[in-house]
């Protein structure tokens, strides 16, 4: 049985992390305080990626970070030590790129940050998104509403044999001592 490993981000990455948050999620993140949760929370998505994906992943924001001494703008500065609008200019860069794989890669990212940044029950309140609530009142509606069918069809699925009737259980006769001749059915 393969041990569940809980996966962490290399200390050299949280820096990065942080930097796409800055520039991918809503200006509010340092406001509110959360920055530090979205990431633990994106490197908890992380964790469950299988191992190449997880491993692209990171690959690619040490590339990302490390490219962008390479993006005149930057003045030889990794994407952690940009300011604002350069990095947003470096991010953009990718973003719009012809390479499918470069340009795929920050939405991935991005795609993972929101999902933390939205699920943070700060953002939920500010948002007034409550969807247990609604779950729960539709549950109560459907049980309502198909209680009894849902009731049926749960007594036959769980009733022995519940894809058979008694008059198809009936099994073919057999001749074993006649060779190379085919059952007989009734």
């Amino acid at each position: 049985m393969t041990e569940l490993r809980h996966f962490h981000l290399p200390d050299a990455l949280r820096p990065i992390a942080h930097a796409f948050a800055r520039v991918l999620l809503p200006d509010d993140l340092e406001q509110l305080g959360i920055a530090e949760d979205v990431v633990d929370e994106f490197e908890l998505s992380l964790g469950s990626f299988p191992p190449h994906l997880r491993c692209a992943l990171v690959v690619g924001m040490a590339a990302f970070d490390a490219a962008a001494v390479l993006y005149p703008p930057a003045l030889g500065r990794t994407f952690t030590h940009l300011d604002a609008a350069t990095a947003k200019r470096w991010l953009d860069l990718w973003w719009t790129s012809d390479f499918g794989p470069v340009a795929q890669f920050p939405r991935g990212v991005k795609a993972l940050l929101a999902l933390a940044y939205y699920e943070h029950p700060i953002v939920r309140t500010r948002l007034a998104f409550h969807p247990d609530a609604w779950i729960a009142k539709v549950a109560r509606r459907r049980i309502e509403r198909w209680g009894d069918a849902i009731a049926e069809h749960e007594r036959m699925v769980l009733a022995p044999r519940p894809l058979t009737s008694a008059g198809d259980l009936a099994s073919p006769a057999t001749d074993d001592t006649t060779e190379g001749a085919s059952a007989q059915h009734p």
